[in-house]
């Protein structure tokens, strides 16, 4: 039968760290369902602000 029991959902988060206007580390966190979004997301960030490398 559909619908019953419990569901389980995979996700994870995104980590974007970065120096912020102080010169301080800062952190962005997202929560990202599939791992396709969040490399979408960092390949994306990386050809604007021209960084070379993301580690999934």
């Amino acid at each position: 039968m559909s619908g019953i029991g419990t569901k389980n959902s995979k996700g994870g988060f995104l980590v974007i760290n970065y120096i912020n206007e102080a010169n301080e580390l800062a952190a962005v966190v997202l929560n990202v369902t599939l791992l396709i979004t969040a490399k979408k997301v960092a390949g994306k960030i990386n050809q604007t602000a021209d960084i070379r490398i993301v580690n999934l």
